[in-house]
Parts: structure tokens; C-alpha cells; sequence
């Protein structure tokens, strides 16, 4: 992980917010180039055919408080796989983005899937308590909000996949 990561990754953990000019000055000082990739989480080992990565585009001007996933199967990322889900966690549907193209193909979870993510998102995850816990973690980090402004967002935890439609 880079220095400027690490001290993104301290500001979040210590609740504190910046705005879009100091994380500028951030970067302009570690000479960091803007995020504009998208934070993977590893895939659990015994579901390690499914990806889920937090999206940071800074075109997704509402992402903040409408957040959503990308869940991928197929490939090492979501820019290279085989099929590709983006799910709004706040009302459990499928998005349909402006570059959706034949590939990756666009994914609506069977069943089996849907249980298969919500186990995911209960196991231990890389960094934090649960995989939900990374999402979370990983989001605040590139909103630049506290981890608390998605606990609060979501008080009743992991949101239902099974209600995904």
C-alpha cells in the first residue's frame, strides 16, 4: 500500500473529512495520481469464483449516498471478466451503467448466487471483521467519509441479496 493510501486509510479510521481541494493537496504532495480504479476485494477461498469490487469513479456524482458493488465472475477484476453485476445497496437493484457493452456480460444473480453473496458478505474479510465490513471500509475510504456514514445508511447491517431484482 502506498504512503498516500495509508494516510487516506488513517484519516478515515480517525473520522477525519476532507474536502475535494485538501485531497488534492494530498496527492499533489505524494504525487499520486486521482483514484479512478476501483478497490477489490479478494475473493473468499471456498467462493472464489466471485469478485466484489467498490466502485470510485468521481463521475458517479450521487455514488456517496446511492452506493453500489460490482460483483464479477469470470476474471481477476471488473474490467476483465466474464460477467458483471452492479447492485445498488440501498434499494437492491441492478444498475445499468452508460459503458455496459457485450463484454463483460451483463449478470442478474440466480438464486443460488444471491445465497452464495450473502454468505460472502458474512465471512471473515481481509481487513476488517466480515467482507460486508471491507465494502464499507473501502467505501468510506474513497468517499472520503467516516465508515459510520455507511453503518448509519445501513443500521440493520448486510442488506438481503435474496432482494436483489
Amino acid at each position: 500500500m502506498s504512503k498516500y493510501n495509508k494516510l487516506l486509510e488513517f484519516f478515515v479510521e480517525n473520522g477525519i473529512v476532507l474536502n475535494k481541494e485538501q485531497i488534492s493537496e494530498v496527492r499533489d504532495i505524494f504525487k499520486e495520481e486521482p483514484i479512478n480504479e476501483v478497490t477489490i476485494l479478494k475473493p473468499v477461498r471456498e467462493y472464489s469464483n466471485i469478485g466484489i469490487a467498490v466502485n470510485s469513479s468521481s463521475k458517479e456524482t450521487n455514488i456517496a449516498k446511492d452506493p453500489y458493488i460490482k460483483v464479477f465472475t469470470g476474471g481477476s477484476n471488473p474490467n476483465n471478466c466474464d460477467k458483471l453485476a452492479r447492485i445498488n445497496l440501498r434499494n437492491m437493484s441492478y444498475i445499468i451503467h452508460y459503458k455496459d457493452s457485450t463484454r463483460p456480460k451483463k449478470w442478474e444473480l440466480n438464486s443460488k448466487e444471491k445465497d452464495q453473496l450473502n454468505k460472502i458478505m458474512k465471512t471473515p474479510g481481509n481487513i476488517k471483521e466480515t467482507v460486508w465490513d471491507d465494502v464499507i471500509y473501502y467505501m468510506a475510504l474513497e468517499f472520503n467519509v467516516t465508515p459510520e456514514y455507511y453503518y448509519k445508511m445501513f443500521p440493520e447491517g448486510c442488506p438481503d441479496f435474496k432482494q436483489l431484482s
